[in-house]
């Protein structure tokens, strides 16, 4: 007991809490909060590579998805051409 007369306050909660040792390893969400952040849990180098991918997946994706955009766009519009080429047609031979 002497041991936690030595600690300050905040300090001694923490002691006594590892060496209670039952339960869940963080008790406190500001002790998880410090763990990862001291930590390089989440800086690693295998997510940094998976937000490199990430992000070079969205850039590709977003290109190919304008690209057929405007590809259908073009065909569409051609398409639309044709039907009004063969409708005047269609009446130009109705007309006689």
């Amino acid at each position: 007991m002497d041991f936690y007369f030595c600690l300050k306050e905040a300090e001694q909660e923490e002691a006594k809490e590892e060496l209670s040792g039952g339960g869940s390893i963080f008790r406190r969400r500001e002790k998880f909060i410090r763990f990862i952040q001291e930590s390089n849990f989440l800086k690693s180098d295998g997510m940094r590579w998976m937000e490199i991918y990430a992000i070079v997946f969205i850039v590709v994706a977003s290109f190919l998805s304008v690209m057929t955009f405007f590809l259908v766009s073009s065909q569409m519009d051609e398409a639309d051409q044709r039907y009004n080429y063969l409708s005047y047609s269609n009446q130009l031979t109705a007309d006689g």
